[in-house]
């Protein structure tokens, strides 16, 4: 296998990269969107690669050519993959895949312990802080009592808003596709995580505006959520504990400056667009690699 046979992989992994280091310039949704499309991409065209060297590694084994009547003419071509190539990436697939499942069967217990929400909103007789969205068709907002009255009246508006916003836009998506692609491929934790970051600023700007753009009480409600959490010694809302300081930061530095509506929504669509199009050129090298195995041309 030439260079260029992960050539695709390596592009769509540069650009997540640098838009990692854009993060903080771009406007929350953009920001999630985009890194959480580069985050799938770029685990999408891991898999495709390690499938491709599989198969390669295979197809150069008399005994397997002869049992499925693959192509001779493979042994003529320049994709030649030596065997114990072969069996690394046999290896790391099956680790990848044992991942995968494991972080999907995490993900199916989490949402089995969730409660139902039947009329949107379920309240806990709990004096521990706690307030988090329950995606689905069953799906609302649950707060405790503890968190309840650890919030001022304006500061829950803001609390109710931001769970809202999380239903609305099904961050959960974002969230469960990432984690996801974390699992396949360990470097993607750290833009897993500031898709995790970007989708409660995201949050955070929904539930400023629907306080009438009162950034300060936003603020503050975030700090006194993550005060009462910490009071308590636990906390069961990603509100209270996903990058606090920064968020706090974000909504009263007045002097933040994020790239214009139209450039950041360019940069989004192009790292969207360069990482869908290296997994897609990934995949491609795959499928025309069995394309030739099978079909003989």
């Amino acid at each position: 296998m030439s260079f260029g046979f992960i050539a695709p992989l390596l592009v769509a992994a540069m650009v997540a990269l640098v838009a990692g280091l854009l993060q903080s310039r771009l406007r929350p949704q953009v920001a999630a969107q985009s890194l959480a499309v580069a985050c799938v991409s770029v685990a999408a065209a891991t898999i495709w690669a390690l499938l491709t060297l599989v198969l390669g590694a295979l197809a150069e084994n008399s005994f397997i050519d002869r049992w499925s009547a693959w192509c001779p003419e493979l042994y003529r071509a320049d994709d030649h993959v030596s065997a114990w190539i072969g069996l690394g990436a046999g290896l790391i697939l099956g680790a990848v895949l044992y991942r995968a499942g494991c972080a999907a069967r995490r993900e199916r217990r989490t949402r089995q312990r969730l409660p139902d929400c039947e009329h949107g909103v379920l309240i806990l007789e709990s004096e521990q802080p706690a307030a988090y969205a329950v995606p689905g068709r069953r799906g609302g907002i649950v707060v405790s009592r503890g968190m309840i009255e650890a919030l001022e009246p304006s500061e829950r508006a803001v609390l109710w808003a931001h769970e809202r916003s999380h239903l609305n836009h099904k961050h959960h998506r974002y969230l469960v596709a990432t984690e996801m692609a974390a699992a396949i491929v360990p470097p993607l934790r750290g833009l897993a995580d500031q898709v995790h970051f970007a989708t409660e600023r995201w949050a955070d700007e929904d539930a400023a505006m629907e306080v009438g753009g009162d950034r300060q009480l936003v603020a503050r409600a975030i700090a006194r959520a993550a005060i009462a959490s910490v009071d308590h010694g636990r906390t069961a809302m990603a509100m209270a504990d996903t990058g606090v300081g920064d968020r706090v930061r974000a909504m009263i530095d007045i002097d933040r400056r994020f790239l214009a509506p139209a450039i950041g929504a360019l940069v989004g669509l192009v790292v969207m667009t360069s990482t869908l199009a290296g997994s897609g050129l990934q995949l491609h090298h795959l499928l025309a690699f069995v394309a030739h195995v099978c079909g003989g041309s």
